[in-house]
């Protein structure tokens, strides 16, 4: 299962670099890029982080393993928000990831929405900041509803925690 996880990581990376190649991206936020809102973006839905980005020790399997993004409790059917204004790059079922919803921000810049029952817009859809993306499933987390989410920067995961508002600002 491990080996599956990180197999279907390694092909977002590659699909979330192809989609870069074939139309490069220009910065869509606020003319100043992405990157100018690093520590400021809201959160996507709210909700205590139940696994962090990074390493940590899989309750179920109880070994080490390396997550890309964090996991987020959510209740069954809310609906996370866009924590910027992009272009949906994708919006279908990703093994490992269920329904994912992928937003382009320009310069590189994407952030993914997993875990999702429903998406509300499909590739090519502008979307603006703080817009519902879709409705919150069944994450096979310790079978609590979580959002899953990522940022990746050239296909590559960035911790989201130094991106998101500090909890209390």
């Amino acid at each position: 299962m491990v080996r599956e996880l990180e197999d279907s990581s390694e092909k977002l990376r590659e699909m979330i670099e192809a989609l870069d190649k074939e139309k490069p991206s220009e910065p869509v936020v606020n003319g100043k890029g992405f990157e100018a809102l690093k520590g400021q973006l809201p959160w996507p839905i709210t909700g205590a982080v139940v696994v962090p980005f990074g390493k940590y020790n899989d309750p179920q399997y109880n070994i080490p393993v390396f997550k890309n993004g964090i996991e987020i409790k959510a209740a069954k059917g809310s609906e996370p928000k866009a924590v910027a204004e992009g272009k949906v790059a994708y919006a279908d079922w990703f093994k490992g990831y269920g329904l994912l919803l992928i937003i382009n921000h320009g310069s590189g810049y994407h952030s993914l929405y997993g875990h999702l029952s429903e998406t509300f817009h499909k590739t090519g859809d502008i979307i603006k900041k703080n817009v519902a993306v879709g409705k919150i499933g069944e994450s096979g987390f310790s079978n609590v509803p979580t959002l899953y989410f990522e940022i990746r920067h050239k296909g590559k995961p960035v911790d989201p925690a130094q991106w998101l508002k500090k909890k209390g600002r």
